[in-house]
């Protein structure tokens, strides 16, 4: 750019469009990106001389679409569980957490699983927790899909989905409760009806369960969970499935069994993407 004011056309090209901008001589630039991510949603133009509102914004996209382009060719897309050069989720991880279905518990109540919690898994189910990483949600979503379509007698609109609720405090920190927007993406998946329900809260403060030993998982858990008298209250009762992203030691689905069960309800099933290698092996 020359030091003096003026508009000097250049061409933008991004995919198939191609369009011409007038943009001032004199820009000042601050832009900072997520470079694993390729996020260019923070990237802020400054201008020396203000621009109306569509110019700036049409500048704004055009510094955008530079960084994303060397975003691009530095931090090639990767496939969110293996790692496989793909955009978001690669065909052959999709088909892998669809897959079928296994019995992962049988007393007091049967539950379900697809994958294997691991190494491998593990990343995924937190990049869908703590970041909200939309292909990992999905990949959840898939294995969600999987179980709906593998027990279609089980999994029918006389039926209600419950989640295992979040800490408040893991719930203040994302700003929702991740499970939801998961599930009922699963079920658009599966073309399912199934009506999902929040009946469970927390009843005491419980620590996170993540690096906590089996014994400490089941202490920290017990009588954890309540139903929520206000949801209830405008519930007509139906038998239960309980859903929760992943299945250790089980500590959280028996809390909630048992906090369901005070009530009388009935628990048919439970449901889970990831369970640990210990409990995959049953048939």
């Amino acid at each position: 750019f020359s030091s003096r004011r003026r508009h000097t056309r250049y061409p933008l090209v991004t995919g198939v469009q191609t369009c011409a901008l007038p943009i001032s001589a004199s820009i000042w630039r601050q832009y900072s990106t997520n470079t694993h991510n390729g996020d260019t949603n923070n990237l802020v133009i400054f201008t020396s001389i203000a621009l109306p509102p569509q110019r700036e914004f049409a500048v704004t996209e055009l510094f955008r679409s530079i960084v994303r382009g060397f975003n691009s060719l530095l931090f090639p897309p990767l496939c969110i569980s293996c790692q496989s050069r793909a955009t978001d989720a690669c065909s052959p991880c999709q088909n892998l957490w669809s897959s079928k279905s296994s019995l992962v518990q049988r007393s007091p109540f049967p539950v379900f699983s697809v994958m294997t919690y691991d190494n491998l898994t593990s990343p995924v189910v937190l990049a869908a927790k703590e970041n909200g990483t939309r292909s990992a949600r999905h990949l959840l979503a898939l294995s969600f899909a999987a179980i709906f379509r593998d027990h279609p007698a089980l999994f029918h609109p006389s039926i209600t989905l419950v989640p295992i609720p979040s800490s408040n405090r893991s719930i203040r920190i994302r700003g929702e409760r991740f499970l939801m927007p998961i599930i009922n993406e699963g079920l658009r998946i599966a073309d399912s009806k199934i009506e999902v329900r929040e009946l469970l809260v927390q009843r005491k403060k419980v620590r996170e369960q993540t690096g906590l030993s089996s014994k400490e998982r089941s202490i920290n858990m017990s009588g954890a969970l309540r139903i929520s008298e206000k949801t209830i209250r405008h519930w007509r009762s139906k038998p239960v499935i309980l859903i929760d992203d992943v299945i250790t030691t089980g500590s959280s689905m028996q809390s909630a069994y048992h906090a369901l069960r005070e009530r009388n309800l009935t628990v048919l099933a439970g449901m889970t993407a990831c369970a640990s290698s210990s409990r995959l092996p049953i048939r």
